[in-house]
């Protein structure tokens, strides 16, 4: 059986990244709406997926999620391999 390698950064550390995006919703923070993405993450099974905010992961990986697809804002890096799963 052959798997994929981590992604590792300079210090030889594992580098958790979003994989998939499973399923969005709409929820609060405080008294204001936020989207909520389930993400599944590069050191996980679809069934470690979480909910995480997606202004959070805008922020941490530069990232743009439209209804069809996950683009990386200009400037970003392209080796994260995000997709996004199809319904």
């Amino acid at each position: 059986m052959q798997g994929t390698l981590p992604i590792m950064n300079e210090e030889g550390e594992i580098v958790v990244v979003p994989v998939v995006v499973l399923d969005r919703k709409l929820g609060k923070v405080g008294h204001k709406a936020a989207v909520y993405l389930l993400v599944q993450w590069s050191t996980g099974p679809r069934e470690a997926a979480t909910w995480e905010l997606y202004s959070d992961i805008e922020k941490r990986f530069h990232i743009l999620i439209s209804q069809h697809e996950v683009k990386l804002f200009k400037g970003g890096s392209n080796d994260t391999g995000i997709n996004k799963a199809r319904a």
